[in-house]
Formats: C-alpha cells, structure tokens, sequence
C-alpha cells in the first residue's frame, strides 16, 4: 500500500520555496498560529486514524494536551520562527513518523561555520566551513551554554522534531543541532566545548547567516541517497541500491520494474546485498513483488500467511475518501495498472470507506487474517542459495519497515548497518495546508495486530560503527563480513 516517504518530508520541512504571507516579524502570527493550531487539532481530531483509536490513549491525551501547551507558546508567537516552532512543537509531541509538520514559507538560518553527526552515543564535528580553522573535524562535542550536548539537543532538536526514544531519531536529527533558525522557545548557542585527540577545549560560535542554496547544500552533504540500481559486487556478487519505494519519476519507476521482472536472475550471484540507505518508504507492494520473484510465489505467500497476521481499519470521513479518490487511485494507477492487486485494493477502500460513512462507522475493515492463517501448510524450499544481507540506516521508515519484516521473516538473510526508525500503527497519509502556508502531514490507517510492535526498530545483526555515507568503506566492510560467513 501507498505509503509516503518520509525522507522526502524530514528533509523537506526545512526548505524555502515561496514568500511568507506576513512579514518575518508581526504580532500578527500570534493570530495565525492560533488559527492552524486548531485546523491540526480538528484534522487530528476528526480524520486522523489515531483520533479515534480507543487502543492508543497517548495520541488522544497528547491530542488534547499537547494542544493546550501549543496555544499557550502561540500567544507570545511574534515571528514566523514562532509560527513554525509552536507547530513543530505540537506534531512532534504525538511521537509519529507520519504526522509531520512542513513549512512553505521562507525561514532565515544561521550556522558556526560547522555541522555535527551522530555517532554510536556521541556528537562528532561532521563538516567545517572556511572560515573555521581551529574546530578540526571528528572533535566530540561535549556541551555548550554549559550543558551536556545530549540535553541540550533533547530541547533545542527532538521536541520539535522527533521521537527521543528512537535511536535513529538522534542519528537522523544530529546535523540540524547547529542550525540556528531564531526558535525564540530556545536560547541560541554561545560557547561550545569540544575534545579531540585526548584534549579539552572551549571555543565561542560565530554565526553566520546562511542563503537558501547555501543551505539546501549542506543539507544534501548529510543525506544518503544512492542511485536506484544494481551493480556488480565483488567477483560473484550483486549489490542492489533502493533508495526509495515512491517513485517520481517515469525513469525510476521503470528502474524498479525491471528489478521486479529480473529478481529471478539474482539467484546466480553471491553475495546479494540489498541497500536501502535513505529509503523513506513509498509503496510496499514494489518490495513484496521484487521479492516474490526472487524467492518464489509458494515460500513468500508462506511467510507472509505465517507472519502477516493483521488487518487494517481506514478512517471513514469525507475528506479522507476525497483524498482515496484523488489521489491514491490515480497513483495506483499510474504505477501498477487498473489490473493490479494494489489498484482493485484501493477501489475496495475507497468503496468500504463510503459504506462505512453512510452507516456512521468510525473505520472501514480490510482484511482477514483468519483467513491468511488456516492456508498455512508445509514450509516451501527455499530456490535462493546465496548470502543476502539487507543493508539498512536510520532512514529506513514507513513502506521500507514493511520491506524489513519480508526480509526478518524470510529464511536465510542477514540484516546489517544501522538502526532502522520505527513506525506506530498509523499509516497512509494525507496533507493539508493550514494558515500561515504551513502543511500538515497525518495518517488515516491503522495496523491491528501488526507482528511488528508499536515504534519498534530493527536491530541489525552487524553494526557499522562508521559512516553509512561513505559507500566505499561501507562495501569493503560487508564483503569482509561475507568472507567471513563463506
């Protein structure tokens, strides 16, 4: 099923693309950020999948207290930095990768002339500027303002804009640390104390004001986003890159066409190695198809009945079926044909959906795993002989979570890298704008029963302790680790 990617909406929150519809400083967005607090709070309410879920009390609570909280930061809101922070602040707070916050407006960003990662527990200078010369790269930073950088970045980084209890949050949020954007709910960084190479030293920041095109560049330089493809690996290997699931363009999709269509051949290569760095997600069904393929019809329809045991409840309001008609169909269509599986799906939803609202039903039910469960007979052989190991960093969210539970549940295959995100029960998403220019992203299903738990990384079997950019160095690290296992 359709899924949108989350990488794409992450990184997207941050870039400039038109003007504000106030000026950057104006008591006015006090007014206007009260107003698209409560299109969120109506939206969440009345057409989110969490607002009436009576399994899940946190979204609720938060939906009503964190509501409360935000009016109260909106009426000393005087900025668009204000605007956007208090609305940060608020979809943050429900700890869901698919309720987000973008804005669409323009945001002035400063920085110190360096950026940091994260890295097994530590923050690390990632990158300087010209005009630091005495930070030298790969420093630990250790605090700022006199605080430890871990609290600091819990109150400056992940209240507006992640999960803290997800480690792939920390890695993932790591380079936004020394992004000034004047957030007034948060003091600006004055004085920094770093260490290296068995040294400690202080050092104050300068900040810098940086343009759109400066920053969307040092954007691009934190994320991972290999070329969609496979190439050979090794003398007898295969490594295949599937940086997304939601293709944009008429090139990628037919990219992964033709890795559905000769998956089969794969079989001939060992090691095969499955990358899916900076997979955000899309639709699931590319991985579910790529990997019937490769491993056959009977084995994948017997993990799937084994393992897949859930159904799913679609929230029935008209605006959501609007978007069903609108805009998930036609995609189905687009990708996969009027006679695909997905798209007879969809039609099955949107028809549910309408039945479901007549009869003032809170949800639409699809599937039966009852059903799925009494079909399950002996396990099939297994046609796939290689070493497969599927490649995963902290991007790995949505529809590609979807694609690590095919591959956890199929036989034979190592997961290394790094921590996936995670997922709560909530997907399929929808948007809308809300005033001041802002959208807001949320879903409209629920996973019940769902083998996978509720915000439940995957934990690779093989951490990398380096850098998931580097894919030189990320290759010879996983051909090591196939020598070893031949």
């Amino acid at each position: 099923m359709l899924k949108q990617g989350l990488l794409i909406i992450l990184l997207s929150s941050l870039l400039v693309s038109c003007s504000s519809p106030l000026p950057e400083q104006s008591p006015q967005w006090s007014t206007t950020t009260q107003q698209a607090l409560q299109q969120m709070y109506r939206a969440l309410q009345v057409d989110s999948a969490g607002g009436h879920d009576i399994h899940n009390p946190y979204f609720t609570q938060w939906l009503k207290v964190g509501y409360q909280k935000a009016k109260v930061m909106a009426q000393h809101v005087d900025s668009v930095a204000g605007y956007y922070f208090t609305l940060k602040y608020y979809a943050a707070g429900f700890h869901d990768g698919h309720v987000r916050l973008t804005y669409n407006g323009l945001l002035a960003v400063n920085w110190p002339g360096f950026t940091t990662r994260y890295q097994q527990g530590h923050f690390y200078v990632d990158a300087i500027g010209k005009t630091v010369n005495n930070i030298p790269v790969n420093a630990e930073l250790v605090a700022c303002n006199g605080s430890g950088i871990k609290s600091l970045f819990r109150k400056t980084v992940l209240l507006f804009n992640d999960n803290p209890d997800l480690i792939a949050a920390w890695s993932n949020q790591a380079w936004l640390l020394m992004f000034d954007f004047a957030n007034p709910f948060s003091q600006r960084l004055q004085v920094c104390q770093f260490r290296y190479a068995g040294k400690t030293f202080t050092h104050p920041l300068i900040w810098q004001h940086l343009t759109p095109d400066q920053f969307k560049q040092l954007q691009n330089n934190f994320t991972t986003k290999p070329t969609l493809g496979k190439q050979v690996f090794g003398k007898h290997g295969i490594w295949i890159s599937i940086p997304t699931l939601d293709p944009q363009t008429a090139a990628d999709r037919q990219a992964l066409q033709q890795l559905v269509l000769q998956a089969k051949m794969l079989r001939q290569y060992n090691p095969i190695v499955f990358d899916v760095r900076g997979n955000g997600g899309g639709n699931s069904w590319w991985a579910l198809q790529l990997l019937t393929h490769l491993y056959g019809q009977p084995l994948m329809q017997w993990v799937v009945r084994k393992h897949d045991h859930q159904f799913e409840l679609w929230r029935a309001s008209q605006a959501n079926i609007d978007v069903i008609h609108d805009s998930y169909l036609p995609k189905a269509q687009q990708n996969f044909g009027e006679q695909s599986v997905d798209y007879r799906q969809m039609q099955a939803v949107y028809h549910g959906m309408q039945q479901a609202l007549t009869e003032d039903e809170p949800f639409y039910k699809l599937g039966d795993p009852l059903m799925r469960a009494t079909l399950l007979g002996p396990e099939p052989k297994n046609p796939v002989h290689s070493q497969v190991y599927f490649l995963t960093d902290g991007h790995c969210a949505s529809s590609c979570m979807d694609f690590a539970d095919y591959m956890h549940w199929l036989p034979g295959i190592t997961m290394i890298g790094q921590t996936t995100y995670a997922d709560t029960f909530y997907t399929e998403t929808r948007f809308i704008t809300l005033e001041g220019s802002a959208t807001l992203m949320f879903p409209m299903k629920i996973h019940v029963g769902r083998e996978r738990g509720y915000n439940q990384p995957y934990q690779p079997r093989y951490i990398y302790q380096r850098d998931m950019r580097d894919t030189v160095a990320l290759q010879k690290w996983v051909m090591a680790l196939a020598h070893q296992a031949s």
